[in-house]
């Protein structure tokens, strides 16, 4: 990256410049569910001394090869030339926060090409893909969570001792349908070792319902048609003795019944369990 003389990024009177940048995104989890303006000033006041008493910070902006941008619940903080810097800021400020429970803080790393632009203000900011993939990676996470894109782990994997901290994440749907490869940067002492619900959800959307749904669903059919077996075979001898009586149509002509049919009746109700319901209503008439 190019500096002007006053050790800051180079900003030409061609335009924007165009630079590597390894980016720290981070925010605040559930800042707007603070109960007021002042609570939440308060907390982001504190989460920039934390930022700013870290050694990767104070390196990185004695050298002027940091920009820092405020987002409201956060900020996200540009590191130029050193791309293991935001893996150590993020590292210092997770372990910081372990004694402040309150802030509840998510990161994620990318790196990436950026334009060193001016604001309004005329002060020093960075627009382009680098920024915009480093709060995509962010967005991903849950409190706790220190995120790294697949750059990034690339980038640190092969440099001790970060390779054992890194755990493959996979992938993580983004916005316009695209997916992003998440890493995950984390010990005993720092980061959240939980699979993101981002993560999570999609593994489970991509594995589908599985075959338990359909299980349940003949289950339940083969429940049902067994119950109505059941209460066909108990209800159709009550049926055969009562019809006549509930249906007029059929006890105003009746049919004659000879001696014979009868006694095929008695024969075959005697044949029957003394439990049957048949027999007990013969019985009881």
């Amino acid at each position: 990256m190019s500096f002007a003389s006053d050790g800051r990024p180079a900003y030409t009177n061609q335009g924007p410049s165009l630079e590597v940048a390894h980016i720290l995104f981070m925010d605040i989890v559930a800042f707007s569910r603070l109960p007021n303006m002042e609570a939440q000033t308060a907390v982001s006041r504190e989460l920039q001394e934390v930022v700013s008493s870290t050694e990767a910070f104070r390196d990185a902006d004695s050298r002027k090869e940091i920009l820092c941008r405020p987002t409201g619940d956060g900020m996200a903080l540009i590191f130029f030339r050193d791309m293991l810097a935001p893996a150590r800021c993020a590292v210092e400020i997770a372990t910081s926060l372990r004694n402040r429970p309150h802030i509840q803080l998510r990161m994620g790393l990318h790196s990436g090409p950026v334009y060193i632009v001016k604001d309004i203000n005329a002060h020093y900011d960075v627009s382009g893909e680098g920024i915009v993939t480093a709060q995509r990676v962010m967005d991903c996470g849950d409190a706790g969570h220190i995120l790294l894109s697949s750059t990034v782990a690339e980038l640190i994997g092969n440099a001790v001792p970060w390779s054992r901290y890194l755990q493959d994440l996979g992938s993580c749907p983004i916005k316009h349908g695209k997916q992003i490869r998440l890493f995950g940067l984390q010990s005993r002492d720092f980061g959240n070792k939980r699979l993101p619900e981002r993560v999570r959800l999609a593994r489970r959307e991509a594995a589908g319902p599985g075959p338990w749904p359909g299980i349940w669903r003949a289950g339940r059919t083969t429940a049902a048609l067994a119950l109505l077996g059941a209460a066909i075979w108990f209800a159709a001898p009550r049926l055969a003795v009562y019809l006549p009586a509930l249906n007029p149509a059929l006890s105003a002509h009746p049919r004659p019944v000879t001696t014979s049919a009868r006694s095929r009746a008695r024969s075959a109700r005697r044949s029957l369990p003394a439990h049957h319901p048949t027999r007990r209503v013969a019985a009881g008439a």
